[in-house]
């Protein structure tokens, strides 16, 4: 799949130094490029020099500016596809016209939509310290999945905050009425974490804070931290690529895909780390999913078609704390031998994850805190790498997408038998199609509903690749003291 030699008439690309493109291609990304190896759809206006007409892109990574003396803008037409950049690519749902700027908005495209004939092939080393950081504050981002409790209670079970063996879990029933206060209990330091200066910080509502993770070790991932109703977090999950690799194949034929890959090697390790704490007395029950509004991405055009590659962030998070001054930590490192390998031949899907998983610290081992009620938190990543073209989850082409997350529940200290457990979890998804997890189609279709009629499709994928589990690693302390015993 991946050999040239073995694909005839395959184009070969390799990823482009960011420190040698121009302003205007560092910041609004790589224009196209003309080439007979490639074929475009009869409704593509190529602009060849489209990222010297784009005059800004708004906040909301869907409205883009063009001067309107430069080439190609006069076409502009509702309904017909802009390929400018590689991230400035869509079909213009919506267009005005103001003195000298022309303001489109884009909806999305599949990458079959833009590309009618065409085969590339991708195999390089990538240094995600290297990549570059586009944001769209505004873009849509959060889902609420609960909202705080209103009255007190020892405990709310909940179907999606836990795994199911952790369901009904015996050492959840414990007195009915707690001490309020920390009585004679030593409680940490309860405060705010130090103000993220970050530069590339984004605040995605009043409570969610959020920093993408490109870091000097070799990491891709995020931090986030929330505050509200009680609830303190501070969260950091990332997947650290020591030496990466990618290979990549994509042969369109007649606006359909032939064959897609990706292969992604290297020294790979996940990292999860939190703290979380509550000061109300009531039991703070919180919930939310976030589709990071930002693309750590690398350009590598093949052929002239400006493809790059993308990493894209999603994180969810639950929590409960039945009592005031809970305080919950955990951290976990996971070291990953082999390589990833996702495909597609003959419309047959082939996976294969990681060979092992080795626990360097376990999310169990590291659990700590100190509360009178029962604490739990769970926590999901999921770092997606796409090659292919578009920005801000209107990102196409092939992708694999490492989810990893764990869920754990610490008992309250006043208890005979003080019991923890931590439940982590890794999967691997894949796919060709838009970058957009599958459960936050809808959330963007009520966005475009406002401006446009072009919606994405509900699946989100042009062919849905397929899924793995490469890691389940549940563990209690001491053993078997969290799962509900069975009887003869």
């Amino acid at each position: 799949m991946f050999d040239p030699k073995s694909n005839p008439g395959a184009v070969v690309g390799t990823f482009l130094d960011p420190h040698k493109l121009t302003e205007s291609e560092r910041k609004y990304g790589v224009a196209p490029k003309r080439d007979p190896r490639v074929k475009y759809g009869g409704d593509v206006i190529v602009m060849e020099e489209g990222d010297k007409a784009i005059t800004g892109v708004g906040s909301d990574g869907m409205t883009w500016s063009f001067d309107a003396a430069a080439p190609h803008v006069s076409e502009f037409k509702e309904g017909k596809i802009v390929l400018a950049t590689g991230r400035a690519v869509g079909r213009i749902g919506q267009i005005t016209t103001q003195g000298n700027v022309v303001t489109v908005k884009f909806a999305p495209v599949q990458i079959t939509d833009v590309i009618e004939e065409g085969h590339f092939i991708v195999d390089g080393d990538v240094d995600p310290k290297q990549m570059i950081v586009y944001e769209a504050p505004d873009f849509p981002s959060v889902i609420d999945l609960g909202a705080p409790a209103t009255k007190p209670a020892l405990w709310q079970d909940s179907e999606d905050m836990y795994p199911p063996h952790f369901q009904n879990a015996a050492f959840i029933k414990t007195q009915a009425q707690l001490p309020s206060g920390l009585g004679g209990l030593r409680a940490p330091n309860l405060t705010p974490p130090t103000v993220n200066t970050d530069p590339e910080m984004m605040t995605l509502s009043d409570a969610l804070k959020v920093v993408p993770i490109h870091g000097s070790d070799a990491s891709v991932g995020l931090n986030f931290s929330y505050a509200k109703s009680g609830l303190h977090i501070d969260a950091t999950g990332k997947v650290v690529l020591n030496g990466a690799h990618v290979k990549f194949a994509l042969d369109i034929k007649g606006f359909k895909i032939v064959t897609a890959g990706m292969k992604l090697s290297g020294a790979t390790s996940l990292v999860l780390e939190f703290k979380s704490w509550s000061d109300k007395e009531l039991l703070v029950n919180a919930g939310q999913f976030a589709s990071l509004p930002a693309d750590i991405s690398l350009p590598v055009p093949i052929a002239g078609v400006p493809l790059a590659l993308t990493f894209h962030t999603s994180f969810n998070f639950g929590s409960a704390f039945s009592a005031r001054q809970s305080v919950l930590t955990a951290s976990a490192e996971y070291t990953l031998s082999g390589s990833i390998f996702i495909g597609i031949q003959n419309n047959e899907p082939v996976i294969t994850p990681f060979a092992s998983v080795t626990p360097k610290v376990s999310l169990a081992d590291d659990i700590q805190g100190v509360s009178v009620g029962i604490n739990s938190m769970r926590i999901a990543v999921n770092v997606r790498p796409m090659i292919g073209i578009g920005a801000f989850g209107f990102n196409t082409g092939v992708y694999v997408g490492v989810g990893f997350g764990g869920s754990v529940l610490r008992q309250s200290d006043i208890v005979l038998t003080h019991c923890r457990g931590g439940y982590m979890t890794g999967d691997i998804d894949s796919g060709v199609g838009y970058q957009l997890p599958s459960a936050y189609v809808a959330v963007i279709n009520g966005v475009l509903s406002l401006f446009t009629k072009y919606h994405i499709e509900e699946t989100g994928t042009i062919i849905p690749g397929p899924k793995s589990q490469f890691m389940n690693l549940p563990v209690e302390i001491p053993a078997g003291c969290a799962t509900k015993k069975q009887t003869a």
